[in-house]
């Protein structure tokens, strides 16, 4: 009797599981943010874009494997990167359509280049 509980509960587990994957997969991805809306954002909200800019910089010093870019003192510092960050942003509106996080990947290699 017991193992028969079981195997129900095993199964409607299991089912519920299968209906929730069905679900999630299901839904409609959410667009990816862009750079020209990420700017936007910025011109409102400066804090909400350096916290972002500082996710994406801590984010690639963590890649020990991206040797794209060369952090210096400075970018220890968000609010003395994030402004330079925007202001190279902004001088380069082919990056707009770009998902935000690859914008600022792009331009935190800009404006770190490794001299090589």
């Amino acid at each position: 009797m017991v193992r028969a509980v079981l195997l129900i509960i095993i199964f409607v587990l299991t089912q519920s599981s299968i209906a929730h994957a069905i679900n999630e997969k299901d839904k409609p991805k959410k667009p990816r943010q862009q750079v020209s809306a990420f700017l936007a954002r910025c011109r409102a909200d400066l804090e909400g874009c350096t916290n972002k800019i500082s996710d994406i910089s801590l984010e690639m010093v963590s890649n020990v494997a991206d040797q794209s870019w060369c952090p210096t003192a400075e970018t220890d510092d968000p609010k003395a990167v994030t402004p330079k960050t925007v202001d190279w942003l902004t001088a380069h509106p082919e990056l707009a359509t770009k998902p935000t996080d690859e914008g600022i990947k792009t331009a935190l290699r800009g404006l770190y280049p490794c001299k090589r």
